[in-house]
């Protein structure tokens, strides 16, 4: 099915099936995601400023090129992530400033 210049605005959907589908130029501001399952999903241009995700698994996944100034990790699980070439200024983990901490292990303190 091809659906163009389309009004869902309010739209109920419950128990659908939408593998392998394709959303261009889509406005889904204050919408509820709950119970999905989308493994092997991708996210490109995606603006999720003010957005929760709660209870999520989200193994295996790469944040590529994200801008997540201001973010919140609360109860996470980081087991075994990587953190390669980012911006850290304030990154701060249970308070511990980490570019400071890192500052000091690289000159040996």
């Amino acid at each position: 099915a091809k659906f163009s210049n389309v009004n869902l605005k309010e739209a109920d959907f419950d128990d659908v099936n939408m593998d392998s589908v394709n959303f261009n130029n889509v406005s889904m501001t204050e919408s509820s995601f709950t119970d999905m399952y989308m493994v092997n999903s991708k996210f490109l241009g995606v603006n999720m400023s003010n957005t929760r995700f709660g209870c999520s698994i989200m193994n295996n996944v790469e944040f590529k090129n994200p801008d997540l100034k201001n973010s919140q990790f609360v109860h996470c699980d980081l087991s075994n992530v990587e953190i390669n070439d980012c911006k850290i200024d304030g990154l701060k983990i249970n308070g511990i400033d980490i570019a400071k901490l890192l500052e000091q292990h690289e000159k040996g303190i």
